[in-house]
């Protein structure tokens, strides 16, 4: 009678087989991404296809419900994979173009003390440029507008989050402007409730944020606000800016970053509020489109 240690191995080594053929299949996919790559750089066309890749996270998810597995996981899963196959698809952009002697200039969507502010930041830190000047369009459409325009060299702005999903403005502007990717990053959110000095979490009746900030808390807003109103601003930053220049609202509440109540002298209620402590979102660096 085989033994308990015996029994283990033979699983172990099924898994070790497994393991091998998922690196085998990964491979491949890799392969059929790089011949998409190809077909795309001859066709002049974009690398990122939000439709596409909606289509198939949402098979994925289907699946992973039928087989028992939370959809979630295997999605943080996924994402590796899919950015492990954009980077051979594009096979790695290189730095931002700019003219020599010219502070670049950067156009996020948000305001002051947004998240496309710090992404920017930590974006262009990683890039190794330090003489620029940004610019605050706040939406998509207006930093793709901008781009196309010339007002700035550089557009940052949010396409997906891991827990809310696909920032629909932002593929919408995506769909009606042509631009070149110069780059595709991640950056982690911390969602944060903050009103005016001396507001008590018991005093707050309305809250209001970006749709997305709103979608990423949302399980913490039915179980501390279950009746609370939800106002949705065009940008967390600016939602915290509005805010802080209405001092008779006693019971509204704002949700955004940390810093926001520092920039705009407002009181943190609770910090890290998101559903999800792994909460990230997916920006894209955009540079005018060049025929």
């Amino acid at each position: 009678m085989p033994t308990p240690q015996d029994r283990i191995k033979l699983h172990r080594d099924r898994i070790d087989q497994i393991d091998q053929q998922m690196i085998h299949s990964i491979a491949e996919r890799l392969n059929e991404v790089r011949q998409i790559g190809e077909i795309k750089r001859e066709s002049d066309l974009s690398v990122y296809d939000p439709k596409r890749e909606l289509e198939a996270r949402t098979k994925r998810n289907e699946l992973a419900k039928e087989l028992g597995i939370d959809p979630l996981r295997l999605e943080l899963i996924f994402e590796q994979v899919v950015l492990l196959a954009r980077d051979t698809q594009s096979e790695k952009r290189g730095g931002l173009l700019r003219d020599e002697g010219k502070k670049l200039r950067v156009g996020v969507m948000g305001g002051i003390g947004s998240f496309s502010e710090a992404a920017a930041l930590e974006h262009l830190k990683e890039q190794g440029i330090e003489d620029f000047e940004l610019h605050y369009p706040i939406s998509s459409e207006n930093v793709l507008k901008d781009l196309e325009s010339g007002h700035i060299d550089v557009g940052i702005f949010p396409i997906e989050n891991s827990t809310a999903g696909l920032v629909t403005e932002s593929i919408y502007a995506a769909s009606q402007h042509r631009f070149d990717i110069q780059d595709i990053f991640e950056f982690d959110v911390v969602h944060c409730l903050m009103a005016l000095p001396g507001v008590k979490k018991e005093d707050i009746i309305k809250i209001m944020s970006h749709q997305q900030a709103l979608k990423q808390c949302k399980d913490y807003l039915k179980t501390h606000f279950p009746n609370a109103e939800l106002i949705e601003s065009t940008d967390t930053a600016e939602g915290a800016r509005i805010l802080e220049q209405c001092p008779d609202e006693k019971d509204l509440a704002v949700i955004a970053p940390k810093r926001c109540a520092e920039l705009y002298h407002l009181d943190l209620v609770e910090e890290a509020i998101q559903d999800l402590k792994i909460n990230y979102t997916r920006f894209i660096s955009a540079q005018k489109h060049h025929e």
